[in-house]
């Protein structure tokens, strides 16, 4: 693999892919999903709706939310770099999958505010098991919550 990502930043490394053999679910949540490079991405909410709020009784948005946040943007942070590794090696990246294995969340502060992003890196991508860590930030660019996880990755089985 060659120094230069084979996807560029702003760019979908996900873009081949269809909606059925990716996923939807960051739009089912009012989602964006930016790549930033091969291992790294930002997932914005860029307007929290009521039902996403309620966190401990307030107008914080609910730790279920941030969870999940995490979870798709610490995924997609690793998917981005299976995938640059499955293109450099020439294989089907319709084959590939990826489930967690662990996300530990520590929730620092109440994320009051209407915009919210979690900036996600994958930290080491090994053959079958993958991790990354992420922030939750809100509009203010305050640090709500920070994440690590793990992920198992299935590659194709050789024909």
């Amino acid at each position: 693999m060659g120094s230069e990502p084979m996807v560029e930043k702003g760019s979908s490394p996900f873009g081949d892919l269809s909606t059925e053999e990716w996923g939807n679910m960051h739009e089912v949540f009012g989602l964006d999903l930016d790549y930033q490079g091969p291992g790294q991405v930002i997932l914005r909410l860029p307007q929290a709706r009521p039902e996403q709020r309620g966190g401990g009784g307030t107008s914080a948005l609910n730790g279920g939310v941030i969870a999940y946040m995490f979870d798709m943007g610490l995924g997609a942070a690793i998917g981005s770099q299976v995938l640059e590794n499955a293109k450099a090696q020439g294989i089907n990246m319709t084959r590939l999958s990826q489930v967690t294995i662990n996300l530990s969340i520590s929730y620092l502060k109440s994320a009051f505010g209407d915009s919210f992003e979690t900036h996600a890196k994958a930290l080491q991508v090994g053959k079958n098991i993958a991790f990354a860590e992420g922030q939750l930030y809100d509009e203010k660019g305050t640090l709500c919550a920070t994440a690590h996880g793990i992920w198992r990755i299935f590659w194709p089985k050789e024909e």
